[in-house]
């Protein structure tokens, strides 16, 4: 007689490999009954954990469109299914598994678009931290500001692809009429955060990203600056700034 561990464990690995008999334990298979009733509640834990990674991945969707997508997530949910009961977690990976997957491959920007949401998914579950404001700023003696070093708010990352991510991300969202957008357009940098409840992404300006990515590693405000205008020559440092204060993307600082 199989423990009840066995048979849960077996009961999960089942769900995903079709090929694979109703675990023992399960029920008696009295006419096939038991593998219809097993087939049954594996379709509908694929169909379920589908409209979990369409929740999260509304682009992705409507880039590839109804029956392509969930196509698309039916193979991803069978080759990697979820590895904690926590679905807010589940989707990391569909990235990475866009980036293999043969029939997508005609759309290389998908992958990253695939990033940009998950980042938002991400930004939005992350933890509470009071964002940095620019009073707290004004109390910092002048000549120890290019000595700041950020903490950067729990939910703030940044991206950079080699395609318009931003560009075909926000066309997708947004726009009623889906604007073209070449995949072989400008690449372009993207800082995502959270303002209280709210997820917003940020198209980054020229050096934004060498900026945020310097400071995100811990360097002083002044060398992370120097960073950027070697990277952009029209590197604006007060915009860049600004852009961290009003994304909530910073909470606390210090001197290096």
């Amino acid at each position: 007689m199989p423990s009840l561990d066995q048979v849960q464990r077996e009961f999960a690995s089942a769900i995903f490999h079709a090929s694979r008999p109703v675990p023992a334990g399960v029920g008696s298979n009295h006419g096939g009954a038991a593998n219809k009733r097993f087939a049954v509640y594996r379709n509908n834990v694929v169909m379920s954990l589908t409209d979990v990674v369409a929740a999260f991945f509304p682009v992705v969707a409507r880039l590839l469109g109804g029956d392509f997508f969930r196509a698309t997530a039916r193979a991803f949910i069978l080759e990697r299914p979820p590895a904690s009961p926590v679905l807010t977690r589940y989707g990391a990976e569909l990235p990475e598994f866009l980036s293999e997957f043969r029939p997508v491959t005609d759309l290389p920007y998908l992958p990253d678009v695939a990033r940009l949401e998950w980042m938002q998914q991400r930004a939005y579950h992350a933890a509470n931290a009071r964002p940095l404001t620019r009073a707290d700023l004004s109390h910092v003696e002048p000549d120890e500001v290019p000595r700041l070093c950020f903490l950067f708010h729990p939910s703030a990352q940044i991206q950079r692809s080699r395609f318009p991510v931003f560009s075909i991300w926000r066309t997708n969202t947004f726009d009623e009429d889906v604007k073209f957008i070449p995949a072989e357009a400008a690449g372009e940098a993207v800082l995502v955060s959270r303002v209280g409840l709210e997820v917003k992404a940020l198209l980054l300006d020229p050096g934004f990203y060498t900026f945020f990515e310097a400071l995100m590693a811990g360097v002083p405000l002044g060398e992370a600056a120097m960073e950027a205008s070697r990277e952009a020559s029209a590197f604006d440092f007060q915009k860049a700034l600004a852009a961290l204060l009003d994304l909530g993307a910073v909470y606390g600082h210090g001197a290096s």
